[in-house]
C-alpha cells in the first residue's frame, strides 16, 4: 500500500472516531437533563436540593410523587355556577383520551385523503390538494373568532368527542399530509394491478397492500402526534375548559406551587410524571419504527 493510501486510511479512521465521539457527547448531553430531573424528584425537600443540586440524593424520597399527585388539581365552574374540582385521576383520564384518540383519528383521515389524492385521478383533485395546502398555510388567528362562533353554535365547544371528531386539521394535518402523500406516491401502482388480476378490489389494495407499506411512517407521525396532544394546553384552555388534562394541571401547580410550599423535588416529580407516558411510548415503538423500513415491496 502506498503512503497516500495509508494516509487516507488513517484519516478515514480518525474521521469515524471523531464522529463517534461527537455523537457520544451529544447523547450524553441529552441524558443529562433527564438525570437531573429524576435525581431532583427524589430529593428530600428544598434544602437537600440547594445543598446538592446535581448529585444523587442521599435518601430517595419516593413520597414526593404521592404528595405531588395529591396537590395537582384544576378548579372549574359549570353552567350553574357551581365550583367543581378535577383531581389527578380525572386529569390523567382526559390526557389519555385526547392523546390517544386525537392523533389516531387525525392521521387516519389524513392517510385516507393522501391516498385518494395520490393514487386516483378525478375532477377536482388538484383543487382539493391546493385547498388543503392553502388551509395549512393560513394562520389560525385569522379565523379564530369564526371558529369559536361555529363551535358554540353547533355544540362542539367543551365537548371532547365532537372536538376530536371535527378537528380543523383532521384531513389536512399540514406536513403530515405531505409526508403520507409522498409515501403513497413512491409505492408503484403495479401492486394494485396485481391484486386486481387476482380478483381483489380497491379496498383490498388499500388495506392489504398500501397500509402495511407505510406502517413505519404512520407510527412515527403517531408518536409525534401523541407527544403534541399529551402536552397540549391551549386546546384545553380555549376549546375544552371542562376537560382539563394533566399538562394543564401541572402548569397550574407550578404557577401556584409557592402557595402550598411545594419544593423543587415535588415540581420535578410532577414534570417527570407528565413526561413518562411519552417516554414509554417511544421506547416501546422505536424498534418497530426504525427497523421495519420498506423499500418498494421489500422489507429490509
Amino acid at each position: 500500500m502506498s503512503i497516500n493510501g495509508k494516509r487516507k486510511k488513517i484519516l478515514d479512521k480518525a474521521g469515524i472516531i471523531a464522529i463517534g465521539v461527537c455523537m457520544a457527547i451529544l447523547c450524553v448531553s441529552f441524558l443529562i437533563p433527564i438525570y437531573w430531573l429524576l435525581s431532583t424528584s427524589l430529593k428530600d425537600g428544598q434544602l437537600a436540593y440547594y445543598r446538592n443540586p446535581f448529585g444523587l440524593p442521599k435518601t430517595f424520597r419516593f413520597k414526593n410523587y404521592l404528595e405531588m399527585g395529591q396537590a395537582i388539581f384544576v378548579e372549574g365552574v359549570d353552567s350553574n355556577g357551581r365550583i367543581y374540582v378535577h383531581l389527578v385521576g380525572s386529569l390523567l383520564t382526559n390526557s389519555l383520551i385526547y392523546a390517544v384518540a386525537m392523533p389516531a383519528w387525525s392521521l387516519f383521515l389524513t392517510l385516507c385523503c393522501a391516498y385518494t389524492l395520490s393514487k386516483y385521478k378525478f375532477k377536482g383533485r388538484n383543487f382539493i390538494y391546493n385547498l388543503g395546502i392553502f388551509v395549512f398555510l393560513m394562520p389560525l388567528n385569522t379565523y379564530f373568532p369564526a371558529m369559536m362562533l361555529i363551535h358554540r353554535t353547533l355544540g362542539i365547544w367543551n365537548n371532547m368527542f365532537l372536538h376530536i371528531l371535527t378537528s380543523p386539521s383532521a384531513a389536512f394535518s399540514g406536513v403530515t399530509f405531505l409526508a403520507f402523500y409522498a409515501a403513497f406516491r413512491a409505492i408503484p401502482w403495479t401492486y394494485a394491478e396485481a391484486v386486481f388480476m387476482d380478483g381483489g378490489g380497491h379496498f383490498t389494495v388499500f388495506v392489504r397492500i398500501m397500509l402495511p407499506l407505510i406502517v413505519p411512517v404512520f407510527i412515527a407521525w403517531y408518536i409525534l402526534g401523541f407527544l403534541g396532544s399529551w402536552n397540549e394546553v391551549n386546546a384545553f384552555l380555549v376549546w375544552l375548559p371542562g376537560f382539563p388534562n394533566l399538562a394543564l394541571g401541572m402548569m397550574y401547580f407550578q404557577t401556584i406551587a409557592w402557595q402550598y410550599g411545594a419544593s423543587y423535588p415535588k415540581i420535578m416529580a410532577g414534570m417527570l410524571v407528565v413526561m413518562l407516558p411519552a417516554i414509554l411510548l417511544f421506547m416501546l415503538t422505536q424498534k418497530l419504527t426504525f427497523t421495519k423500513m420498506n423499500v418498494g415491496g421489500l422489507k429490509e
